[in-house]
């Protein structure tokens, strides 16, 4: 009997770790539920039973916590305008430090890859972290180099290459999801240890939903908050170079197995037939037709600059 999964690497970082750190920061919880229904938690088996169980939905939630920490959504307007423009600084910053032409300047230089091209040729900062600038540049990159759309082409080329490239680019891309999962974690387990010191407190004394003998003294639960939410933002910042990593290796993989994309010939001579016109030999264009084909199921005529229906 083969198990649904592989305790691999890539398992443990991607889901023991995050869960293990939601089930213990969930315990006092969890254990005063089942004494509300008369029964004891026995920790040695529901710890590892809800590691488990939220480490899965944290990986299920992989999409939403990437946005929260690339400030796409999630971000109140106010705030997100501040990390922008917190950004736009560093980066005037790494471009000035750039320009003084110091034996250190081609470090400065490799910092402006952290952001992405703008359609001018300059580097721009487009959102409120680290992370989402990070990330929007790695994903231009096929589209600016070769007119490939890199989220929509990247699970083209996937299936394609060899089981043990796949397996090493999944295994440095668990350690940087790890990274997010586990900073995600951390930031949720400190926002949960403040709402038990706010159920402590007089106002909420008449209404005690929950009793939590498993709870540690208000003052170590504040400073074991504190250092929660302050290792999540050290973690966060700890992961960068991991996505950095990876990063490259997307860049590189579309440098290297764009060939591997043989059907654009036969999508592009369908979208031809149905309105779309001829890019010829030129492979950027032929990239651009297939995508726009596949993904919107929409053509553009030769010298028009709108996309309509096929015919």
């Amino acid at each position: 009997m083969k198990f649904p999964f592989d305790l691999s690497i890539t398992l443990v970082f991607r889901l023991l770790l995050p869960g293990a750190v939601l089930a213990v920061a969930l315990t006092p919880l969890m254990d005063g539920w089942a004494r509300a229904f008369g029964r004891e938690l026995a920790l040695e088996a529901a710890l590892p039973i809800a590691a488990i169980i939220f480490g899965w939905i944290v990986v299920l939630l992989d999409q939403p916590i990437y946005m929260a920490f690339e400030g796409r959504r999630y971000w109140p307007s106010q705030i997100r305008k501040l990390g922008l423009w917190l950004e736009k600084r560093r980066l005037k910053h790494i471009k000035a430090e750039e320009a003084k032409n110091l034996p250190d300047s081609v470090e400065w230089s490799l910092r402006t890859l952290d952001f992405p091209l703008s359609h001018s040729g300059d580097r721009e900062a487009i959102y409120p972290t680290r992370l989402g600038n990070l990330l929007a540049a790695v994903e231009r990159y096929p589209t600016q180099m070769y007119g490939i759309d890199g989220v929509f082409y990247w699970y083209r080329i996937w299936p394609q290459l060899d089981k043990d490239l796949r397996g090493e680019i999944d295994q440095s891309q668990a350690v940087a999801d790890s990274g997010l999962y586990v900073s995600a974690c951390l930031a949720f387990s400190a926002l949960l240890g403040f709402g038990y010191l706010l159920m402590g407190l007089p106002r909420f004394a008449d209404y005690p939903a929950v009793d939590m003998p498993l709870l540690p003294a208000p003052g170590v639960l504040f400073g074991g908050s504190l250092a929660a939410l302050l290792a999540a933002y050290v973690l966060y910042r700890i992961s960068l170079s991991s996505q950095r990593v990876c990063g490259e290796m997307f860049r590189a993989l579309f440098d290297v197995y764009r060939d591997k994309l043989s059907f654009i010939d036969g999508v592009v001579s369908i979208a031809t037939a149905k309105g779309a016109g001829d890019p010829g030999t030129d492979q950027r264009q032929k990239y651009m037709t297939a995508w726009r084909f596949l993904r919107w199921y929409r053509v553009r005529a030769a010298g028009a600059t709108a996309n309509h229906k096929p015919t």
